[in-house]
């Protein structure tokens, strides 16, 4: 029979994986990588099995950090109360990317060099990052896998949120016929705050439908002032590259040797996680040469533009730079690697003309 699980808030945790031939630390301090789970900003953890840093440090050079944050209710409900300010949980990154900043000398990190990815709600919290005031100076690069605070379900509004919080106080006993969280959000947070961290999870664990307690990341407060839609109305990337920054963009089109998959599925959410993180290197006698193969090209394009701030075309040309004007993707498959222009225009210009006939693009946010 399984334990009981114990749960808590407790949980701001972070990993440090280093080189052990780094040598002359002080000298020669090395980039930093950050990696931001994902998970809905519902579950997941930095000590996850498949996000195990020292495969990627050994291969690299890179420090490679990692961090836990608070999630669901706990790091995300928004009730405009500084007992429940929204956004928790992308304070808590913050705050781990300052202890960053304030020590990486120490494990041989260089402070002015780090980058962070994250992938779905992480990429999502990299994109936070990018536009909140509060992380500003903490980072110089950005890599987002399978995600960016421009899409549905991205980001909710407080009012969005508060509603969940007005679900979630009736689950756990904290609404009666006096109070209702719109006209006494300070007493029923209060009664929500004496709730144990089991509890909560437990009355979300079950709601219905599932989603009914996602919460999100919200905008009109410290972390984000702006709503994030407005924020980078320009467009997907073209802010950023007519800023002078470099951005690139890539799809990756590859599950793996053993997968069943059928053909049409083509690469599932989180398929290139365990490339990136060079999983494949751990036991070389029992994986198929096509996977060694797209971790050593995924790792060292990820490795050379945490260093160099461009990433390492595998077949040693120069990555094009993604802008308005040059929307080049390049897609990486096994041995194929493709710049397309415009990639998929035709279906994404369909979904979103969809999206905002059924009203989904905009109802999130009244």
């Amino acid at each position: 029979m399984a334990g009981e699980v114990n749960y808590t808030e407790d949980c701001l945790r972070l990993n440090v994986w280093t080189s052990s031939s780094q040598g002359c630390l002080d000298k020669f301090p090395s980039p930093v990588l950050v990696w931001i789970h994902g998970g809905g900003f519902s579950y997941g953890s930095a000590s996850y099995d498949n996000y195990t840093g020292s495969i990627l440090a050994a291969k690299t050079g890179l420090v490679i950090v990692s961090m836990n944050y608070r999630l669901g209710a706990l790091g995300f409900l928004d009730a405009n109360l500084p007992e429940a300010p929204g956004n928790v949980g992308l304070m808590d990154q913050a705050l781990a990317l300052r202890w960053i900043r304030d020590n990486a000398a120490v494990f041989g990190g260089d402070q002015s060099s780090v980058t962070l990815f994250g992938h779905s709600a992480g990429a999502l919290s990299v994109h936070a990052h990018m536009l909140s005031p509060m992380s500003k100076g903490l980072f110089i690069r950005a890599v987002m896998l399978s995600g960016v605070m421009y899409t549905v379900d991205s980001y909710e509004s407080p009012s969005h949120s508060l509603r969940k919080a007005e679900h979630l106080a009736a689950l756990t006993g904290c609404l009666d016929g006096q109070r209702n969280v719109t006209l006494h959000p300070t007493e029923v947070i209060k009664c929500l705050k004496e709730k144990s961290a089991g509890e909560l999870v437990k009355a979300t664990s079950e709601a219905d439908p599932p989603n009914a307690f996602a919460f999100l990341p919200t905008y009109h407060n410290d972390f984000l002032p702006k709503e994030p839609k407005i924020a980078v109305d320009a467009g997907f990337a073209s802010h950023q590259s007519a800023m002078g920054n470099n951005v690139f963009s890539y799809v990756y089109d590859y599950s793996d040797a053993s997968s069943d998959l059928p053909s049409w599925i083509r690469a599932p959410h989180r398929a290139e996680l365990a490339f990136l993180f060079g999983l494949p290197q751990m036991d070389i006698h029992d994986v198929a040469d096509e996977d060694l193969a797209m971790s050593d090209a995924l790792t060292e394009i990820l490795a050379s533009f945490a260093k160099f701030g461009c990433p390492n075309h595998p077949h040693k040309r120069d990555w094009p730079k993604y802008s308005e004007d040059q929307p080049v993707t390049v897609v990486i498959a096994p041995g194929n690697y493709s710049d397309i222009r415009d990639y998929r225009k035709r279906e994404c210009d369909y979904w979103n003309e969809f999206l905002r006939d059924d009203g989904r693009l905009s109802e999130r946010l009244d």
